[in-house]
């Protein structure tokens, strides 16, 4: 069984965008090799599991386990968003390592 990291996202401001976010997966100490790795990373609204975002991701240096969440406009709505990381793998095989929580806050000078 493998541990899943949490990580909480830096805050963005609705309406504003996020700086690409660096991940390094490693599993029993090596990095995990990403090649040939779809990942998928969803948030939900924490208020509403209906709602949900995904961010785009990019793998920067799979040999050495490195990808991405990638820079993008945050339009969600504001509040706390919960989110997981999915690792799917050529074999067909499904793992989660990383989750934590995402908050969007208000843009004062729009709202």
């Amino acid at each position: 069984m493998s541990n899943v990291g949490r990580y909480t996202i830096p805050s963005a401001i609705f309406g504003t965008t996020i700086e690409p976010i660096v991940f390094t997966v490693n599993v029993n100490a090596a990095p995990l090799d990403l090649s040939n790795v779809t990942i998928t990373a969803k948030a939900r609204f924490q208020k509403n599991v209906s709602r949900v975002h995904e961010f785009t991701t990019s793998i920067t240096d799979a040999v050495n386990g490195v990808f991405q969440i990638d820079e993008q406009l945050i339009d969600w709505e504001v509040g706390v968003w919960l989110y997981s990381i999915q690792f799917d793998f050529p074999d067909q095989t499904r793992k989660v390592y990383i989750e934590g929580q995402f908050n969007v806050l208000a843009n004062y000078l729009y709202s």
